[in-house]
């Protein structure tokens, strides 16, 4: 059984020393850089004069502050003065990752295995899965409840473990939020980024939004909400419509809006099935008044929880707009609406306990 082992990378002059163990000693370690990426392709920029061969293995390295991890591996396809070429097999790439390359004449393929195998709960999803992230396992947990302490060391663990496990390296960079290490956390969601994490993407478009830790630039912002949104994240998808709704980034299109909130909540995006049930309700911009559909949106963000769709659908309920008024059915939402301290539901049913 292959354990995986941390592969120790120190920086010295600009160049990587790198020191690893494998079986075969006569093998030399080539290091390159992925300068470039078309499928499960890529190409290499050598380090040395020296070039690998065809059907030499290669190992993608993740450097995480100043150790490297096995994020990924490949093999030699294309070796020439003009272009050093790799086919991914397992795991995955970016450009600018590192690669070592075993090559020598008396070389035997190491099964050389990562561990993404990553466990279905990890407990650094426990203390930091994000609310809006597609991928998340497990309840979620906002910023605020995150312990910092804990969640950075989980993470880290995390990391250092299941490399080729995106979502822990965005989450590190979430319990770098929490424990208010900006610096870190950007370090970690920059490499979320470079991995095309649909999550960490999006949360770049949200800071270039309310510029935190950048200068605040919607035109910036678009870009990278829409390049989450094409990637398919539900909160990307809604944050897109927000833009088009509000003029931000792009030409204010409300008809535009409608269409992406639309495609949000079809893919279950509790808030994006909150403002389609507003808009119906007060029949606001590109949406004529419609409180039967209304109150079926509200409907589906209030059965996820969402605490203003469940006072609003208790305002139906109680006026019977939409629905058949149900003085219980109302009081129901009320609760659940209260439950989660949502203040004009607490005063509602103040006034009936009265």
């Amino acid at each position: 059984m292959f354990l995986f082992k941390k592969i120790i990378v120190c920086c010295f002059s600009a160049l990587l020393i790198v020191t690893l163990s494998f079986s075969n000693l006569f093998a030399t370690t080539l290091i390159g850089k992925i300068t470039g990426i078309n499928g499960d392709e890529f190409y290499i920029e050598m380090s040395s004069k020296e070039l690998p061969r065809k059907g030499d293995p290669v190992s993608i390295i993740l450097d995480l502050d100043g150790e490297g991890f096995e994020a990924g591996k490949a093999e030699v396809i294309e070796a020439s003065k003009s272009k050093v070429t790799a086919k991914t097999t397992e795991g995955s790439a970016s450009i600018d990752m590192k690669v070592l390359i075993q090559t020598g004449r008396n070389l035997k393929k190491k099964d050389i295995s990562i561990n993404t195998n990553a466990p279905a709960l990890h407990r650094c999803d426990e203390l930091t899965a994000d609310p809006n992230d597609d991928n998340h396992v497990g309840p979620t947990v906002k910023y605020d409840d995150i312990d910092a302490a804990q969640a950075i060391r989980a993470c880290k663990d995390a990391v250092k473990e299941y490399p080729g496990t995106v979502r822990f390296i965005y989450q590190l960079s979430r319990a770098f939020v929490a424990g208010k290490e900006q610096e870190k956390k950007m370090h970690y969601l920059k490499k979320a980024i470079e991995l095309e994490y649909p999550a960490a993407i999006n949360e770049m478009g949200r800071l270039y939004v309310v510029g935190e830790n950048v200068s605040k630039d919607y035109d910036k912002a678009l870009k990278w909400i829409r390049r989450a949104a094409e990637l398919g994240e539900s909160v990307a998808i809604y944050n897109l419509g927000y833009m088009y709704r509000n003029g931000k980034g792009v030409t204010e299109d409300h008809e535009q809006a409608v269409i992406w909130y639309i495609k949000a909540a079809g893919q279950g995006f509790a808030q994006a099935q909150y403002v389609l049930g507003w808009m119906n309700e007060q029949g606001e911009e590109s949406i004529a008044k419609d409180e039967y559909i209304a109150a079926k949106w509200y409907r589906k963000a209030a059965e996820q929880g969402h605490k203003r769709s469940q006072y609003r659908l208790g305002r139906m309920y109680d006026n019977g707009n939409g629905v058949s008024e149900d003085d219980r059915e109302a009081a129901k939402w009320y609760r659940k609406a209260a439950a989660q301290d949502n203040e004009q539901a607490k005063k509602i049913l103040a006034e009936l306990e009265n």
